[in-house]
């Protein structure tokens, strides 16, 4: 058989012989950290053996997380942080009333629009898939199978959420206080999705270990752990910041010299962020490009704490780099994100598995289910005609909630 076949030559290999332990078997793989190389295999009844795989979107995520991985810039993330903080500076001074109106324009620093272009366009590859990021790399999922089946989130939802509130900010009526909130909310989010970026890139780097628990939790603790390591350690996760140096290098010839050049890197880095920082503080480039800045003393204050000690707790990491040349792998096996254990035999043909096929009914079951299920559909479907009727008879308060209200 392949499978001993496979074994004798070193590989691990787990096998499933019966199709009724497939989705309890994919169940444990995919709530569990392995470490190293193996494949997941399943013989039927005949004889013949396949890689099991997972579906449910699992091929179309791998591919747009690793074009993300490939143009990502961290420095353009170590950049435009600051200016996050100068845009929430200036909720100090929002108060949601009627009578609220900003004094300067724009009022919260940065135009909701250019945020917008900025999250959603130039910062599109550092703000996609963040929380599959944060699963892989801090969570410790075996591959993005292991993730799509273990959550079946696929779509990226902090992204969305963070651009639908930077659009209706955009939007809304110039002078508001929902236009200023919702500058500020979708400020703070995007934020986050650039802190866990990098926090997610350096938590791998720093081989600090995985939070693979299995609790209903752990994604949104690693998704805020990741948070709090890009915000601590921020130019760890620079692209060109590894532990390891090219064999070409002058440097390489050295003790410690991988370490070396990623403080280095990690130097410039900083150096190029504050620069940026400090001119875009001036009066005339402010008038230049519209900015309005509030706050800039606290804002400068707390923008350069930050940047000096995380700067220095990046430099002092820095010997903790893995600074490996490159990595062995098996010669009968390939990297396959859509595996559940992250490796597939090339040579074999594949189990596709759904994770959407394994979901159980919620709560009560049969009949009792069904009579609730067309019970709701028919009363919001009746509420939603009954109020266009009143509509058209062109009563002025013919919303669903006026009724509620009479009542």
């Amino acid at each position: 058989k392949i499978i001993d076949e496979l074994r004798n030559v070193g590989v691990n290999v787990l096998s499933i012989e019966s199709s009724s332990d497939i989705i309890s078997y994919l169940d444990a793989v995919a709530a569990e950290r392995l470490v190293g190389e193996q494949c997941l295999l399943y013989t039927d009844s005949s004889g013949r053996t396949f890689n099991v795989v997972v579906s449910g979107g699992a091929e179309g995520l791998t591919a747009t997380h690793n074009s993300s991985r490939a143009t990502y810039s961290g420095l353009s993330v170590t950049i435009f942080l600051p200016f996050c903080a100068r845009v929430l500076a200036a909720t100090a001074s929002l108060t949601l009333s009627p009578e609220y109106q900003p004094l300067a324009a724009p009022s919260m620093a940065l135009n909701p629009g250019f945020l917008f272009c900025v999250f959603g366009i130039i910062l599109a590859s550092e703000t996609t898939q963040t929380w599959l990021g944060t699963n892989l790399d801090v969570r410790g999922c075996n591959s993005v199978g292991s993730h799509v089946w273990r959550s079946s989130m696929v779509a990226d939802y902090p992204r969305y959420v963070t651009l639908l509130c930077l659009a209706l900010a955009w939007f809304a009526p110039f002078g508001t206080s929902t236009r200023d909130f919702l500058t500020a909310l979708g400020t703070g989010l995007g934020g986050c999705l650039l802190l866990a970026s990098l926090g997610s890139r350096a938590w791998k780097k720093l081989g600090i270990p995985c939070i693979d628990k299995d609790a209903f939790f752990s994604p949104v603790l690693a998704y805020a752990m990741a948070v709090c390591a890009g915000f601590a350690f921020p130019f760890i996760g620079l692209r060109c910041v590894t532990g390891g140096c090219n064999e070409n290098s002058d440097d390489y010839q050295f003790p410690n010299g991988g370490s070396r050049r990623a403080r280095q890197l990690v130097t410039i880095s900083a150096i190029i962020t504050a620069v940026i920082y400090a001119v875009t503080d001036l009066e005339s480039v402010q008038e230049l490009f519209g900015f309005a800045w509030q706050y800039q003393g606290a804002v400068n204050l707390s923008v350069g704490l930050w940047w000096i000690l995380s700067t220095i707790a990046s430099l002092a990491v820095c010997s903790r780099l893995d600074s490996t040349q490159g990595e062995s792998a098996q010669p009968f096996l390939t990297r396959d994100e859509t595996s559940p254990v992250g490796w597939t035999v090339p040579s074999l043909p594949r189990l596709i598995m759904d994770p959407n096929f394994r979901g159980r009914p919620f709560g009560c079951c049969g009949a009792i289910s069904d009579v609730l299920c067309c019970i709701v559909v028919v009363g919001v479907g009746g509420l939603l005609i009954w109020q266009g009727v009143r509509q058209i008879g062109g009563e002025e308060d013919a919303t669903p909630w006026s009724f509620v209200g009479n009542n």
